[in-house]
């Protein structure tokens, strides 16, 4: 017999027994349980049992404020999506600005269980609020717990079905499974919701990079270089996007423009090194060839030995 069906009967017996016993011979003892209860919760009203006020939604205001003197605070790819946090490249800190922003920031500070604590104090007054379950999915994945933060973030979205950053964050773990047509569906899904969205654009961008369709990446980053001009995850993929094309002028000018803001990965400068060397810029390519055999980095190390061979690096 299923326990499950069975239980119901059970409570339903119990209450039979208890009901069974005499009134007469149970008066005395009745009303000092009574006096006890009286004296015990005389101090509780019905006041007290009402359900906290909950927060909410307002998609206006859904998002995280940028400190006014951060240097990223006009940046396009930058928001509360967990897309440069795939490889941790993000530096920005929301504004303490609520105790959701406050919860969200401990995360990023790698004070992960602090964070969720934080967060889960809120809990009861934001049963409503998507940006709530957007957050603890967020420290969750940041905790390497991506199934609790898929979770999370499909709770988001059963609160409002086209939550672009939801939709978004779903799509980047569906990436990292492998599963890059769920993951563009996803994206794209993103994208219609919030068509003015930089994010989930940016990474359906790189998924056409990576199945080296140039073409259809090219018209989306440069929407998104226009808005921001100074990005250096948007002038690598152009770069690499003009690269594929044979453009090396164009390659090389957005990995010279990547480079002077911030050192770009070894993978990336090694793609460098080999658009300067098929530009007949030799001596350049050398330079940069050099600089990556001096330290350790993630690089295609077969690539970078096939460069030196090929143009006598």
């Amino acid at each position: 017999m299923n326990f499950i069906k069975c239980f119901p009967l059970i409570f339903v017996v119990l209450m039979g027994a208890c009901s069974s016993n005499s009134k007469s011979n149970n008066s005395s003892a009745s009303n000092e349980f009574e006096e006890d209860i009286e004296k015990e919760f005389e101090g509780i009203g019905n006041e007290d049992f009402k359900k906290p006020p909950q927060v909410k939604y307002e998609e206006n205001t859904d998002y995280y404020n940028i400190a006014e003197d951060s240097e990223e605070k006009s940046s396009s790819i930058v928001d509360e999506s967990i897309d440069s946090l795939k490889a941790n490249t993000s530096s920005v800190k929301p504004l303490i600005s609520s105790p959701i922003s406050q919860g969200l920031e401990n995360c990023y500070d790698k004070n992960l269980d602090e964070g969720i604590s934080n967060l889960n104090n809120q809990a009861r007054n934001n049963q409503k609020n998507p940006a709530f379950f957007l957050a603890l999915g967020n420290c969750y994945f940041l905790k390497g717990k991506t199934r609790l933060a898929l979770l999370y973030y499909n709770k988001s979205r059963s609160l409002n079905l086209n939550y672009a950053p939801a939709l978004n964050n779903i799509g980047v773990i569906q990436e990292l499974k492998g599963l890059h047509q769920s993951a563009l569906s996803a994206y794209e899904s993103a994208l219609k919701a919030q068509p003015l969205a930089s994010v989930p654009a940016f990474n359906i961008s790189q998924l056409y990079l990576k199945y080296h369709l140039p073409k259809l990446a090219l018209p989306m980053l440069g929407k998104l270089v226009k808005t921001d001009s100074s990005n250096v995850e948007i002038m690598i993929a152009l770069a690499n996007a003009n690269l594929m094309l044979g453009k090396f002028d164009e390659a090389i000018s957005y990995f010279e423009k990547a480079n002077s803001t911030h050192k770009i990965p070894s993978s990336h400068a090694l793609l460098f090194a080999y658009a300067l060397a098929l530009n007949n810029q030799k001596e350049k390519a050398a330079e940069i060839i050099n600089d990556i055999g001096s330290f350790s980095g993630q690089y295609d190390v077969g690539l970078y030995q096939a460069i030196r061979r090929e143009f006598s690096l």
